[in-house]
């Protein structure tokens, strides 16, 4: 949704001035301007940035809205549709190739493990984030200019 709302009125919102907010979530809002702060903040390049979320629990325990269970359940049949929606993101909106860094953040194996960083366990996060900071980078390297 998020990628084809973008593909599809790009062009109109940008001729009119019109800023399309695509997610608001809890987690895409703190992933896509904590990257934003870190590289303002960070001295140098910054290169990859790895992240967590520490869920807790109320006096009602935990709680989730429809919102974020319905991007949960998109996400999955969407995520069979990635390669239709990147190339509509080409064709429409990111026509710049990115630069490849030299230095590359792999993915921990297995999906779930233990990380002294936090002192816990943790499991991958298999939110939108990834792809609104993706789309947040491609927009700031093509019209801006910046390094993604």
């Amino acid at each position: 949704f998020l990628d084809m709302t973008q593909a599809n009125y790009f062009k109109q919102a940008r001729e009119k001035g019109v800023y399309i907010v695509g997610a608001c979530g809890f987690d895409s809002i703190p992933a896509d301007y904590g990257i934003s702060l870190l590289k303002k903040k960070f001295p140098g390049d910054l290169n990859s940035v790895e992240y967590y979320v520490q869920v807790g629990q109320g006096p009602s325990g935990r709680s989730t809205n429809i919102g974020t269970f319905l991007s949960a359940v998109h996400s999955v049949t969407d995520f069979f549709r990635i390669g239709q929606f990147d190339i509509a993101l080409k064709k429409e909106v990111f026509k710049k190739d990115l630069v490849k860094s030299n230095y590359s953040l792999h993915k921990r194996l297995p999906p779930l493990f233990y990380s002294g960083e936090v002192k816990g366990w943790c499991l991958w996060f298999m939110g939108a984030d990834e792809r609104v900071i993706e789309r947040s980078q491609k927009f700031r390297y093509e019209y801006l200019n910046e390094r993604p």
